[in-house]
């Protein structure tokens, strides 16, 4: 699981290098990177808020699942 976290980040942080190298070169302005980026994180954000919480198992005395 950790060698595909790092593999996402290593490709996220290169695209991000090539978008912004590309978008300075034609626009020669920050400004349309600047507001791509934010619209990503943005959206990233309200992705996680959306994200549901796995069912908890409730448990016995004896330390046993009960049936929900």
């Amino acid at each position: 699981m950790l060698g595909l976290l790092t593999g996402v980040c290593s490709l996220a942080a290169a695209s991000g290098a090539a978008l912004l190298s590309w978008t300075l070169a034609r626009t020669g302005s920050f400004d349309t990177f600047l507001v791509t980026v934010g619209t990503a994180v943005v959206m990233g954000a309200f992705l996680l808020l959306t994200l549901r919480k796995e069912p908890q198992e409730e448990e016995d005395a004896s330390g046993e699942p009960v049936p929900a």
